[in-house]
């Protein structure tokens, strides 16, 4: 289980950073592109894969009535996460190889 979680921590956070670092700087007529936005997308992606985390261990160990609550929010905010991730990401993939192609009159 620590392995698992630790996998996750690490390489999700690293694609998360790279994507953001990756993809062309957002243009500034792109209204979804927020950096306080990204700062809130990593504040609760830590929360949340921190307090899954620990009261999953928790829970493994002693069984709480109250753990399972925390485990669904913790989930919910990663998920909310991801959510804002993309929304503030997605305009910044352009498709760069493909108008090249259909310049020069190639179809797929």
């Amino acid at each position: 289980m620590l392995s698992a979680h630790t996998y996750i921590i690490l390489i999700g956070f690293m694609i998360m950073g790279i994507a953001v670092w990756f993809f062309p700087k957002a243009d500034k007529e792109n209204k979804k592109y927020n950096p306080a936005l990204i700062i809130l997308v990593y504040l609760l992606m830590v929360s949340g894969t921190s307090l899954r985390f620990i009261f999953e261990v928790i829970d493994s160990y002693i069984t709480l009535g109250i753990s399972n609550y925390i485990i669904v929010a913790s989930s919910a905010m990663q998920i909310l996460a991801a959510v804002i991730y993309v929304y503030t990401t997605w305009g910044r993939i352009s498709p760069v190889g493909s108008q090249i192609s259909e310049a020069k009159g190639e179809r797929f």
